[in-house]
């Protein structure tokens, strides 16, 4: 199985579909590490799109904040924006696939989705002291290193 894992589209449109012809054809499934809205302003094209195609999703924390799930205090200004309008313009029928979106981390096969760390998906990922302990996690069940810092392999990848 070829799977094609992109995140953090942020209703990027544009990008996504950049994304998918550049890799057309390379993949046989797709799967999200979460983030389908946010920022950008085709929160629903990207939401009908991804419940279309994909195969697997976690929630991201923009996907939370843009449905009202999560607190927006914590966003920057200019996420708080995109989050209060992303509200506005989502159909009512994608924002109740957002809320249903799983907490991350997923077991796919021979690795898990996730949005953050495996043990917060708040998490970012961002340093060694925070990286490494998942690297070494991984690492008795026969890898030596991670796919994406939000998708940990749990067997070798070729």
């Amino acid at each position: 199985m070829r799977y094609l894992i992109i995140s953090d589209i942020h209703a990027n449109w544009e990008a996504l579909q950049a994304v998918l012809n550049s890799a057309k054809g390379e993949y046989d499934r797709v799967l999200c590490c979460g983030d389908l809205v946010g920022y950008g302003a085709d929160p629903n094209a990207t939401v009908e799109w991804a419940r279309a195609n994909l195969s697997t999703v976690v929630r991201g924390n923009h996907d939370r904040a843009c449905v009202g799930l999560d607190d927006l205090e914590w966003f920057n200004p200019v996420a708080k924006a995109a989050a209060i309008w992303s509200m506005s313009a989502i159909t009512e029928e994608n924002a109740a696939y957002i809320r249903s979106l799983p907490k991350g981390p997923l077991a796919v096969e021979d690795f898990h989705v996730a949005h953050g760390s495996p043990l917060d998906e708040d998490e970012y990922m961002v340093s060694s002291g925070i990286t490494l302990p998942w690297i070494d996690w991984a690492r008795p069940r026969g890898t030596n290193g991670t796919c994406k810092c939000n998708c940990i392999p749990t067997a070798p990848i070729f």
